[in-house]
C-alpha cells in the first residue's frame, strides 16, 4: 500500500475529494494511489500540501525517466540525436 493510500484510507478520504482540491481527475489520483502513475512534480507538490505527506512520498526514487535509471537499464538518454557512437566500457577504458 503506497503512502498516499495509507493516508487517504487513514483519514476518510476519497479519490474524489483530493482530486478536486488538487485539480486533476479521479482516476489520476486512483493510478497514483496504486502505485500504477507518476504524477508530475506539480500535482505532487499539490497532492504533498493537502496531505502533508512529503513530495517524496508520491514520486518513486527509481523513476525511469531519470538518466541514471535510463542508463542502467540501457536506454539511450538522448533519442532525438543522430549520435550513434557506442557507450564506452568504463572498465575497458580504465585498464
Amino acid at each position: 500500500m503506497t503512502k498516499l493510500a495509507e493516508h487517504l484510507s487513514s483519514t476518510n478520504t476519497t479519490d474524489a475529494v483530493l482530486a478536486a482540491k488538487v485539480g486533476c481527475d479521479r482516476s489520476m489520483i486512483t493510478k497514483i494511489k496504486a502505485g500504477k502513475a507518476t504524477p508530475s512534480l506539480r500535482l505532487a507538490a499539490a497532492i504533498s500540501r493537502e496531505t502533508g505527506l512529503p513530495i517524496e512520498a508520491l514520486i518513486p526514487a527509481s523513476d525511469p525517466c531519470e538518466p541514471a535509471a535510463a542508463i542502467r537499464a540501457g536506454q539511450d538518454i538522448h533519442p532525438g540525436e543522430s549520435s550513434s557512437a557506442p557507450i564506452p566500457n568504463v572498465v575497458e577504458a580504465a585498464e
